[in-house]
């Protein structure tokens, strides 16, 4: 049996349909598919998503900055674990790292560990995030 052929299917995004024959989308099963779809769930706009990905009420709540920053930083780990929770059945998210790379920490690093439960091979996701984007 090929690598590709024990890991559950998902549909390819964007979908393609391969005639009147087959009326659902081609299925697309290998360890690339499960990164392109937690890349597709971090993607996702605010209104896209059941969970909202970034919650800024409780961040202007205080005024210590360094608090400011841990408790923004604990929150889009949690918004990120829970996303990928509700939408990829297939991994299992061993933690999510958020790390600031800006002077400004305007712009931050999630890292993402995951392991695929079928294979049980554990993979890493990078994905940079600039905050002028919410704007």
């Amino acid at each position: 049996m090929e690598d590709s052929q024990f890991l559950e299917g998902g549909w390819k995004f964007p979908p393609v349909r391969s005639g009147v024959a087959h009326p659902f989308p081609e299925e697309d099963c290998d360890e690339q598919d499960i990164n392109q779809s937690v890349d597709t769930v971090l993607h996702s706009y605010l209104t896209e998503r059941c969970i909202p990905f970034l919650n800024c009420e409780s961040y202007y709540a205080f005024d210590d900055i360094r608090v400011r920053n841990a408790v923004l930083k604990d929150e889009i780990a949690f918004f990120v674990r829970c996303a990928l929770l509700n939408s990829e059945p297939r991994i299992h998210v061993n933690e999510v790292q958020v790390i600031y790379f800006s002077e400004a920490g305007a712009m931050a690093d999630i890292m993402i560990c995951y392991t695929i439960r079928q294979t049980n091979s554990q993979h890493h996701h990078r994905f940079s995030f600039s905050f002028s984007e919410l704007a």
